[in-house]
C-alpha cells in the first residue's frame, strides 16, 4: 500500500508524532505554509529548530520513503526511523535510530544511539555511510531510502547506496527531521 502526504493542509498530522531527540534543545513543530514543512530560525538557542515527526503506524522490512527536501546553509533534511521510543512530555523520545540526511556535501546515513550518562551530548553518533558530493542551496532533491532488515538502499539526485547493519530492526516506525538550518519537505510518500 501507498501512503502520499501532501503538506498543503494539515491532515497528515492525524498519521504521525511529534519526536525528540536526546540532544534536542527545545521542542518545536514544523512551520506550515504553501503546501511545505519547514522548520524555523529559534532565537531562543540560537539556532534553527530541531523538528522532527514519525509515523504512528509501524511498517515491515521491505518499506520505501520517498521526499523531496531542499535546505540552505547547514541545514539537513532528513529521514528517520526507529523502533525505539518511549514517550516525553508532549512527544516522543528517539532511542535507537537511524537518519538518512542529505546536506550540502553529500548524504550520510547515522546510526545514533543514546547514552543518557553523556550530560553534553547524550548520544553516541556512528557515520555508517559518508557520500560526498555537493549539493547546492535551494536544491530540489528527490531522496528515496528502502529498509529490509538489516539493509538500507539510498537514491538521492543520480546516485545509489547500499548500507548494512545487524541493528536495523525488521518493523519500525518512519518520518521526516529538520535539523542544523533551514530545511523544507514538499511531500512525502510510504510504500509499505
Amino acid at each position: 500500500m501507498i501512503t502520499s502526504y501532501s503538506f498543503a493542509d494539515e491532515k497528515w498530522i492525524e498519521d504521525f508524532d511529534y519526536a525528540v531527540a536526546p540532544h534536542t534543545k527545545a521542542a518545536a513543530k514544523f512551520e506550515l505554509g504553501c503546501g511545505i514543512l519547514e522548520n524555523k530560525f529559534n532565537e531562543d538557542i540560537d539556532e534553527y529548530d530541531y523538528v522532527s515527526v514519525i509515523s504512528k503506524t509501524t511498517y515491515p522490512s521491505g518499506t520505501k520513503i520517498r521526499t523531496r527536501c531542499s535546505f540552505s546553509g547547514d541545514g539537513a533534511p532528513l529521514l528517520v526511523f526507529s523502533n525505539d521510543l518511549t514517550e516525553r512530555g508532549n512527544s516522543l523520545l528517539y532511542g535507537l535510530h537511524f537518519e538518512i540526511v542529505v546536506y550540502k556535501g553529500g548524504v550520510n546515513v547515522w546510526h545514533i544511539v543514546p547514552k543518557p550518562e553523556r550530560a553534553l551530548r547524550p548520544i553516541n553518533p556512528t557515520k555508517i555511510l559518508k557520500a560526498e558530493f555537493p549539493i547546492a542551496d535551494g536544491t530540489d532533491v528527490p531522496l528515496e531510502v528502502e529498509i529490509t532488515r538489516g539493509a538500507i538502499r539510498i537514491n538521492v539526485l543520480d546516485k545509489s547506496y547500499l548500507v548494512e547493519n545487524e541493528e536495523i530492526p525488521e518493523s519500525f516506525r518512519v518520518g521526516l527531521t529538520a535539523c542544523e538550518g533551514y530545511c523544507r519537505f514538499d511531500e512525502l510518500e510510504i510504500e509499505g
